[in-house]
């Protein structure tokens, strides 16, 4: 992986501090992400600078749950193209990310051509919002 461009989490550092309202639409009920959108716009920097303008990501898991307080965050990666190791790929954006989280845990899945679809891609897939 290159060399990411770090600024993008410098110019986070004072307005991640406050949890904004990012709602979306799931099964006709609002929903609430609870990332702020500078948080938003450096995980999709993120995906940019390792995976292409091609990658999406994907938030699943307890930061869609209104009733939820805290956690981890979970992001799935879509990738277009085969991942040579995606071991270290998926611990990089995990400690990047965590960064624009303040330190947060972050948990990264991974889809990619070349790799196995699992259950946790389907429940990623099926309930994921896009960001």
């Amino acid at each position: 992986m290159d060399v990411l461009d770090y600024r993008v989490w410098e110019d986070c550092a004072g307005d991640c501090e406050i949890i904004s309202d990012r709602y979306f639409e799931i099964g006709g009920s609002s929903k609430n992400m609870r990332l702020t959108d500078c948080q938003i716009h450096a995980i999709r920097q993120l995906a940019r600078q390792v995976a292409g303008s091609q990658s999406r990501v994907r938030v699943f898991g307890s930061r869609l749950d209104d009733a939820a307080h805290g956690g981890d965050l979970d992001l799935m990666f879509e990738l277009p193209d085969p991942v040579d190791n995606p071991a270290l790929m998926a611990a990089q954006l995990s400690a990047q990310a965590s960064r624009a989280m303040h330190g947060r845990k972050v948990d990264v899945l991974l889809s990619a051509p070349n790799l196995m679809r699992l259950p946790i891609h389907d429940i990623a897939f099926k309930e994921g919002v896009l960001l």
